[in-house]
């Protein structure tokens, strides 16, 4: 049976093995997966685990490297040239294919699994923020905005348990009046006529007692068309006809022509080809259901127009409150939108929160220069949304048409798109332009949600638009240059091993045995202290130099030390007691 630790590969991969073993343990350990909602703690720990180890899968095969030859074999001897070149070349292949192994996983799963990452832990935070804001306004006797909070926590965890009896809880808590104002908030539709038939019958009681016989008998008649066979209700809508047929005749007329004249102009608002106007169609057909809450088609066209908004518009309640979470908060960034001959605008966001697919922004302020550097115009917008290629400006109340954000303009006439807003030009080089404008504002910590492809795709984008794309270059010659280092200080530690092999030495040392869970340790600081030298290296000979000719310069140099490493090696491997290369 062959021994499973016959070669250095194999010792390597098992220290990796190993390795990814103790960090998905560190992952379930850690205390800070409490924090994440309970649907996603899962990928939390498998992402965690997962990124430990690639930040120290450097350090793993140098120490498997070094373990490899000082304690579980012993230096090779041939007894022929041509044996020993290929073990040698068999030891650098095995090497070099498991570098291609952390080249393609950081590469390629890396920048997902951190964006995921990202992602979770932003949502678990919006989820439990808000979360202990319902309970705050519940003790404040705020209870319709503790469940509206406890709404937007159940939009990002729908399946827990506790979230869910906690809505359950205070909806029944409400009282009649509070859980209309509850959906008049949340949903925007329907009236007080469609939840309480009992106050429409006591109104056409009143109207009957005051003889107001056309109140009487619509009122009446909004009870019976909830109860068709309401004794009571009958009754009154048959006096009130009788008292006054002419005036309740009239009365149904006028409504009639009203609702076909406010039908037609909420649909036409709606579908027009040219200038459609999703907002005012929505508050129409919100205004009707109110007064004909029965009215199927009404109901048809709200729901139509209420699924029509995001392109146009976000609710500002939310956004607001979205925006009101600081631990969430990325910015403030500055980029040119267009720049042409005749004017060259610039726009600034103070902050922007990303929760999934929504991206929200704050104080969205542009200037708009002209080919003489004037000023052209310059506003401010409170609050935007990002939608595709737009910042959508027209935040909307649910319920009032006059509570919608307003532009400041400081100078001159804002060129905005009424229906969609500021309209975000592609850079004219290139056809991909990234969708997420945080770009804007990257640093570090938003290059490792990129690949090398996603970095040379951004980098020219960036640097028109008058961003500092110096970090970029050097993570891009990071990521380049890195492998070959690693490479080169994994048969440094091979050598190491080598020379320091205890195989051949009395028993008394077999106790070394119980330091190999030590070595990869203390070589994650040995080998992360290299690592952060060579980055230095590489951003002093960039600054120095430029891109170019720093690639140029550390390419050559990298391999020049790689050949002089592999001759060292080689000179490791005997033939006989004697050096063959």
């Amino acid at each position: 049976m062959r021994n499973p630790v016959a070669t250095p590969a194999s010792v390597i991969f098992g220290i990796l093995v190993l390795g990814f073993g103790f960090f998905v343990l560190m992952a379930f350990l850690n205390g800070e997966t409490n924090q994440i909602i309970v649907p996603f703690r899962p990928e939390v720990i498998w992402g965690n685990a997962f990124l430990n180890f690639i930040a120290h899968f450097a350090a793993l095969q140098c120490a498997g490297a070094l373990i490899a030859y000082s304690l579980f074999l012993s230096p090779p001897v041939y007894q022929q040239k041509i044996i020993a070149s290929k073990k040698m070349t068999s030891i650098i292949i095995s090497i070099v294919l498991l570098t291609s192994m952390y080249i393609v996983f950081h590469e390629a799963l890396v920048p997902v699994v951190r964006k995921n990452l990202s992602e979770k832990k932003a949502l678990s935070t919006f989820s439990t923020s808000i979360f202990k804001k319902a309970h705050e306004k519940e003790k404040e006797n705020d209870l319709v905005t503790a469940v509206e909070y406890i709404r937007l926590s159940l939009a990002v965890d729908r399946h827990n348990p506790l979230t869910i009896s906690e809505n359950s809880r205070l909806i029944a808590e409400l009282s009649p009046a509070e859980f209309r104002e509850y959906v008049f908030r949340t949903a925007g539709e329907s009236g007080l006529e469609s939840f309480d038939s009992t106050q429409l019958l006591t109104r056409a009681e009143n109207a009957l007692e005051k003889k107001n016989y056309v109140d009487a008998y619509y009122f009446a008649r909004q009870v019976l068309a909830i109860d068709n066979s309401h004794k009571e209700a009958l009754r009154i809508s048959s006096i009130a006809r009788e008292s006054d047929f002419e005036g309740i005749e009239s009365r149904e007329k006028s409504r009639a022509a009203y609702l076909f004249s406010t039908k037609q102009q909420g649909y036409d608002a709606l579908t027009s080809t040219d200038h459609p106007d999703f907002i005012r169609a929505y508050f129409i057909f919100l205004d009707l259901n109110r007064q004909f809450p029965f009215d199927e088609t009404i109901r048809d066209y709200l729901q139509q127009s209420r699924q029509l908004l995001p392109q146009v518009s976000f609710f500002t309640h939310e956004a607001e409150l979205i925006l009101s979470f600081d631990a969430l908060k990325t910015g403030p960034i500055v980029f040119f939108n267009r720049d042409t001959n005749t004017v060259r605008e610039i726009i600034t966001i103070e902050s922007i929160v990303q929760i999934g697919d929504g991206i929200f922004l704050k104080n969205i302020e542009v200037i708009g220069l002209n080919a003489s550097d004037a000023v052209q115009y310059h506003y401010l917008a409170p609050i935007g949304k990002i939608l595709e290629d737009h910042i959508i400006i027209n935040g909307i109340d649910r319920i009032d048409p006059k509570k919608q954000t307003r532009l400041t303009v400081y100078q001159g006439t804002p060129p905005i798109d009424q229906l969609y807003g500021i309209l975000l030009f592609p850079d004219t080089k290139m056809e991909n332009r990234p969708k997420n404008i945080t770009v804007f504002g990257s640093t570090q910590k938003d290059f490792d949600t990129m690949n090398i492809a996603d970095l040379v795709l951004v980098l020219p984008f960036v640097a028109h638009h008058a961003q500092l794309p110096e970090l970029i270059y050097i993570e891009i010659a990071g990521r380049v240059l890195t492998p070959f280092f690693i490479i080169m200080l994994t048969l440094i530690c091979l050598v190491i091993g080598m020379k320091h092999s205890v195989q051949q030495e009395a028993s008394s040392v077999r106790h070394l045995y119980l330091l190999v869970p030590v070595v990869p340790f203390v070589m994650a600081n040995i080998i992360g202290f290299f690592l952060f030298l060579h980055r230095i290296f590489i951003s002093f000979s960039f600054y120095a130099m430029g891109f170019v000719f720093c690639i140029i310069l550390l390419s050559i140099v990298h391999i020049v030390l790689l050949i002089l490493v592999l001759g060292y090696f080689s000179g490791k491997v005997k033939l006989r007691n004697k050096t063959v290369f």
